[in-house]
């Protein structure tokens, strides 16, 4: 069996909703003297990495040859996965850059991109889970009895200047609500009224989207009609680690997908939530979700 790695760990989760049997998880630090899979090398370009996305479909054999290692981040090939696939399905279009990849040189080595925080529901496996009831448990859900009734509108700024990234805040009319949106942009018909979700780095509709209705998505993730991940509106919908089935999966199939695929030498991980980590949205997305710090 050929050996595989992980590139980039980062911690576990460790905020604790608040409600019978919740704890936070402990820490997991990395072993010792974690090294790749495969020889070092003396030629410069073998130890030349490109971390890369190409938003308007697959990066050619002739540019990815020249490198010893590429590594996909989550937008990569976004026009393919969005508007090809029915639900977005971003692991095959990440599988098959991997296969190109190789194709142009197979001594270049090939990591596509996975999120420990956020639920990406344009990720197929992802957006399966998601959308069947028996999972709920494997997702933080919004606060007992939220409601969003109020308006949205779009705040800039937050972020660097540019990758700008705006805040969307709704009006609070009643004391159930939220102050995010728990529907879709376009189709305001489609909701999670159970699964808390962000809406800051998703596909979107131009003209049609809680971005200030922006005719540029971010990062053109640009969705004809109407954006399809599944049952459940686009977001980015967060992992509750502290469910043991969860977890089980979360390593076996949502990282073990990845590394099954003939092509993919590794995993790029991104993200993590502590209890010292950003403490400004940790209260934000705590009091949305009904929880308390980790303590």
């Amino acid at each position: 069996e050929r050996s595989k790695m992980i590139y980039l760990a980062i911690g576990v989760m460790n905020m604790a909703c608040a409600g019978p049997g919740s704890r936070s998880m402990p820490s997991n630090p990395l072993p010792a003297n974690v090294t790749p899979p495969f020889p070092p090398s003396w030629r410069t370009n073998d130890s030349t990495v490109l971390y890369w996305h190409n938003g308007s479909g697959y990066e050619s054999g002739a540019v990815t040859a020249k490198y010893g290692l590429t590594i996909w981040d989550w937008a990569h090939g976004a026009a393919v996965w969005i508007n090809e696939y029915t639900p977005m399905n971003s692991n095959a279009v990440l599988a098959e850059q991997c296969r190109r990849v190789k194709a142009a040189n197979p001594a270049t080595k090939c990591v596509v991109y996975r999120n420990t925080v956020k639920a990406m529901n344009q990720y197929i496996d992802v957006s399966t889970k998601l959308d069947d009831p028996m999972y709920n448990g494997w997702f933080l859900n919004w606060k007992a009895g939220a409601t969003q009734t109020g308006p949205c509108t779009i705040r800039t700024g937050g972020g660097p200047p540019l990758m700008p990234n705006p805040q969307v805040e709704c009006k609070s009319l009643v004391t159930s609500d939220v102050h995010v949106p728990m529907c879709d942009g376009a189709n305001h018909t489609k909701c999670s009224k159970t699964h808390y979700f962000g809406t800051h780095q998703i596909p979107m509709v131009p003209g049609k989207n809680w971005a200030g209705n922006t005719l540029t998505p971010f990062e053109n993730l640009t969705c004809v009609g109407e954006c399809n991940c599944g049952v459940n509106p686009c977001g980015e919908y967060v992992f509750d680690l502290r469910n043991a089935s969860m977890r089980d999966w979360f390593i076996k199939d949502y990282m073990g997908s990845a590394l099954a695929e003939p092509n993919v030498d590794g995993i790029i991980l991104d993200d993590k939530w502590d209890h010292t980590a950003r403490p400004r949205r940790t209260k934000t997305v705590s009091r949305i979700l009904g929880c308390r710090r980790a303590m």
